[in-house]
């Protein structure tokens, strides 16, 4: 079981989300479940530069881990918080953007791999959503704003979607955003890296 946000979030069965970017018409991601049911909010802090610091909400707008850029890193650095806060006590793990020179997956086309390093097992896949759900409430979106996520048995989802909130942060729709995914070992387990960014969970 992978689960550094909390066990809540790991389901028995594959669990498939959609991922719904706004940013088009407003600021913030929607994650709806396969019945149309919001599960998580993304939004910006508006309080700093855009995408510096962003929240991972629940469906009822409660905050449930914080995810901050670290300035000042050699290497595009993120930290993620419990609740709103930005203690270390309270980090769950970091996110660092590493160069790879194996491509395996693609971004801008929303087709990758989430993995555990040395076993290379499947954890969650990205990818593109059929076309006719690329329409919400008479507004037409990008095939590349609105995509599938599917998160595998006994791994939490929340962190999936948190390491895909980093990815938008990141990447956006950059054309030249790397297109690989990593292994990485962390300080406490093996958890997978996706288009370079790779993860180090944190010690309790």
């Amino acid at each position: 079981m992978v689960a550094p946000i909390n066990q809540q979030f790991c389901a028995p069965i594959p669990l498939k989300l959609t991922i719904v970017d706004h940013h088009h018409h407003a600021n913030f991601i929607d994650v709806k479940d396969v019945n149309e049911n919001i599960v998580f909010h993304i939004k910006d802090d508006e309080n700093v530069c855009i995408h510096d610091r962003r929240f991972l909400l629940d469906a009822n707008g409660d905050t449930l881990v914080t995810l901050q850029s670290k300035l000042r890193s050699v290497d595009e650095m993120w930290q993620v918080f419990k609740g709103s806060s930005k203690h270390a006590k309270d980090r769950l793990f970091i996110a660092k953007q590493q160069q790879s020179s194996s491509p395996v997956g693609s971004w801008l086309e929303r087709s990758c791999t989430i993995f555990t390093g040395d076993s290379n097992m499947v954890i969650a896949q990205i990818h593109k959503k059929p076309k006719r759900g690329w329409e919400i409430d008479g507004m037409e979106y990008h095939a590349n704003d609105m995509y599938m996520v599917t998160v595998y048995p006994n791994i939490d989802y929340a962190f999936i979607v948190a390491l895909t909130g980093i990815l938008h942060a990141i990447h956006g729709d950059n054309l030249k955003a790397p297109e690989i995914v990593n292994n990485v070992v962390g300080a406490t387990g093996i958890v997978g890296g996706v288009l370079g960014l790779v993860t180090e969970l944190l010690e309790e």
